[in-house]
């Protein structure tokens, strides 16, 4: 083997062994490693091929196949990476204990108090929350809706009972925003006792 077949023949055998390297352990990487000592231009490798009638052309095609092949087939670094650990699910006790005092006061006052839109819109709209989970929204208009409803951090979560979902955001004590950002308040009268807890 002349000097300037020689000289690619290393540069080659270098380049596969590298990424063979650089994707170890893998399948793919022992593809390519083979590709890279196949090529190597060593005196007792080179009498070895020649003595099994082992053409030069075809150590290069053979170790070009190798690397193709062993990209193919060598994991992505995506592939490689673990999955990351599920976060611990926080049950809503646990969640209420770690919360600050003055949320859960919040909460708390979000049961105690019926609510509307006061002078913010045309027809009042008030919803009363019950400590089973059900709330009640009911409108000047005379409409009436039910629903579901759990309290997630600072959020209440509406679930209708018609399909819909809207969301409650609790500011403080005193003020809720719904999820158009209008402002609803506390009722300031006693004598509105609309909600029947057996509907």
């Amino acid at each position: 083997m002349n000097t300037a077949r020689k000289v690619i023949f290393w540069i080659l055998a270098i380049f596969i062994a590298f990424w063979g390297l650089l994707f170890m352990p893998s399948l793919g990487s022992l593809l390519m490693l083979e590709g890279a000592f196949i090529l190597l231009p060593i005196k007792k490798l080179d009498e070895f091929w020649e003595k099994i009638k082992f053409k030069n052309w075809l150590r290069v095609t053979i170790a070009l196949l190798s690397l193709l092949i062993g990209f193919i087939i060598a994991p992505s670094s995506k592939k490689d990476e673990p999955a990351p650990a599920p976060e611990p699910a926080v049950s809503v006790s646990e969640e209420n204990k770690q919360e600050p005092e003055t949320l859960q006061e919040d909460r708390d006052a979000v049961l105690a108090t019926e609510w509307h839109y006061g002078d913010a819109i045309a027809i009042d709209v008030y919803f009363k929350f019950t400590d089973d989970g059900r709330f009640k929204q009911d409108s000047q208009g005379g409409h009436e809706w039910y629903g579901d409803y759990e309290i997630v951090g600072k959020t209440i979560k509406l679930h209708y009972d018609n399909g819909d979902e809207k969301e409650l955001t609790i500011v403080n004590s005193e003020l809720l925003k719904d999820w158009e950002g209008m402002d609803v308040t506390p009722v300031t009268y006693d004598d509105y006792d609309w909600y029947d807890e057996d509907d």
